[in-house]
């Protein structure tokens, strides 16, 4: 049985002196997110569900919000 958690992301305070650091690792989430996104897209129903997912679980996935316990 596959168990779901719920996660969120943890926030940084970003200072003046982080600025750029934050906006390189937002850019590089948002990259990897969008590579999972299609990975996981171009999955069949039956992959996804070998994997314990359904097609509505995708984006949360992608963007951290659901992880596998």
């Amino acid at each position: 049985m596959t168990t779901l958690t719920h996660t969120l992301a943890p926030s940084t305070a970003s200072g003046h002196k982080g600025f750029g650091a934050g906006l390189f690792g937002k850019l590089a989430a948002y990259r990897n997110a969008a590579k999972t996104l299609k990975a996981l897209d171009a999955l069949s129903d039956r992959e996804l569900a070998d994997i314990g997912l359904e097609r509505g679980d995708i984006a949360d996935v992608a963007y951290g919000r659901l992880t596998r316990a």
